[in-house]
């Protein structure tokens, strides 16, 4: 029986706050998770040098690539297949025989990092962190049951013990003198104590039951989206092997840092967008049109956070990295500036991969960022070796971005037949809102010249801030009207 108009808008209606609920309780559980990274970092950014940010952005760059590995998709498949009593077992099992693999080959292979950087330091930090890939693998599943099953209120206590053990441990490690040991140990210890919280909060544990049928069909869902992590890994980690190979670790830590302020909060907070639309969007997979609406509304909504975000972070970047880390790290501010546009751009076309793969389509995702992998390297390459300088390399990303969101906002159009101009509807309220904005920011910064740095950060971002909100109000009222209703509706589920 079909359900009538006025069922299905209250199904609709449902969603949305559920979609809506499992962002707030992810993105209190990520921001009070990050807030710790953060205040971690400002701590170490002073406490460290930049060769020490440097080192354990070797060993981070090698991992990224091994990581998709290590998993090998398992996590995202137990989520898009439907739940039995094979699956999760299989999976856990699985994963951790994978991962085990994983930490034998990266053992081996770890001198080849330090041949490639120049530097033997590498060698040591990566096969170091390379237990991450069976400790992780040991609440992998329990996550991802926890995601699957719309349970985001619990993954607070595992995300934010593993944030504050993390960094915790590295400032005291960092104090005594371990320089980039710090880090490393403190990424090992924050991967140990979220596990141990994960097995707290999930009731779920795994028996000595293996399936094979099961196994080969996660393994098949899972490493179509290997494919797809494969060309996106080697397009968003190419700057850091690049400036690491041919710049050195000290030009490699100060690209670091000036990604951490953007990756915390634009490239992030897609990540936890992202985690709960991909399940909400599994569920309404065969309804072309809820699925057409959901796409919509995720751009729209992302767009209002990330553009001003990224408009607002170029603008005041000399400030913010005067205030947070001295004027030790002065050569992150260019770089800070060129990566939060390139975030910003990033974020406004994150919506469509989650389609691809919640339709059962990885491959077009696969095909897609092949392409935007087959550009990025020879760009960026091109632009260290002829300009070789890390904010060339920024803007260079940058650059790349816009073209990659065409791309990916083209392709979703034409898999769920919309036209593009509702895309350029859907982003017009933030895009007009952002530009009377970051004019408002400007013209602070210019009024400010000979203020404090803290001066010129606190004054530029109310003002801006305030215009944001008030040109919104003024002529996307009905927008802001239809946000609100819907964080009330989710809030009353949230204590339910």
């Amino acid at each position: 029986m079909e359900n009538s108009p006025r069922q299905e808008e209250k199904k609709g209606r449902n969603l949305a706050a559920a979609t809506l609920n499992g962002t707030l309780w992810s993105s209190a559980s990520f921001f009070s998770g990050k807030l710790m990274v953060f205040i971690s970092t400002i701590i170490l950014a002073r406490l460290l040098t930049k060769d020490d940010f440097g080192v354990m952005s070797y060993a981070l760059v090698v991992m990224s690539f091994l990581d998709i590995l290590s998993d090998f998709g398992i996590g995202q498949a137990v989520i898009y297949h439907k739940e039995d009593l094979d699956t999760p077992d299989t999976a856990f099992w699985l994963g951790l025989a994978i991962s085990t693999a994983m930490l034998a080959i990266t053992w081996i292979a770890a001198p080849l990092a330090g041949q490639f950087f120049n530097d033997e330091r590498a060698v040591l930090a990566t096969r170091a962190l390379a237990l991450t890939f069976p400790i992780d693998a040991l609440g992998n599943i329990h996550n991802m049951l926890l995601r699957k099953r719309f349970s985001f209120g619990r993954k607070f206590i595992p995300e934010f013990i593993k944030a504050f053990c993390k960094g915790g441990i590295a400032i005291i490690l960092a104090v005594l003198g371990f320089g980039f040991w710090s880090l490393v140990i403190g990424q090992i210890v924050g991967a140990v104590a979220a596990d141990v919280a994960f097995w707290w909060v999930m009731p779920w544990r795994p028996s000595f039951h293996f399936v094979g049928q099961a196994a080969r069909k996660l393994l098949s869902y899972g490493g179509s989206l290997v494919a797809v992590d494969v060309f996106s890994i080697v397009y968003s980690n190419v700057d850091y092997l690049l400036i690491g190979h041919f710049m050195g670790a000290a030009a490699l830590g100060v690209y670091t840092l000036a990604f951490r302020i953007p990756d915390l909060v634009i490239n992030q907070m897609c990540n936890v967008i992202s985690q709960v639309i991909f399940p909400v969007f599994v569920t309404i997979q065969d309804k072309i049109e809820a699925l057409r609406d959901g796409f919509l509304t995720s751009i729209r909504y992302i767009a209002l956070l990330t553009v001003p975000l990224g408009l607002g972070l170029a603008l005041v970047s000399e400030p913010v990295v005067l205030v947070l880390f001295t004027d030790k790290w002065i050569q992150a501010i260019p770089v800070l500036r060129a990566i939060a546009i390139y975030s910003m751009l990033l974020s406004l076309g994150y919506s469509a991969g989650i389609v691809y793969k919640a339709q059962g389509r990885p491959n077009v995702l696969s095909l897609v960022e092949f392409i935007r992998a087959f550009i990025t390297v020879p760009a960026l390459t091109w632009v260290a070796l002829s300009i070789g300088t890390i904010e060339a390399v920024g803007w260079a990303q940058a650059a790349i971005a816009c073209a990659a969101m065409a791309l990916d906002l083209f392709v979703a159009c034409r898999m769920l037949n919309l036209p593009m101009h509702t895309i350029a509807g859907a982003l017009a309220p933030a895009v007009m809102s952002g530009i009377a904005m970051s004019l408002v920011v400007w013209g602070s910064l210019a009024l400010l010249r000979q203020a404090a740095p803290l001066t010129e950060l606190v004054v530029s971002v109310a003002c801006g801030g305030v215009v944001y909100l008030a040109i919104l109000w003024i002529f996307q009222r009905g927008l802001l009207a239809h946000a609100g209703k819907t964080l009330r509706l989710a809030l009353v589920r949230s204590q339910a």
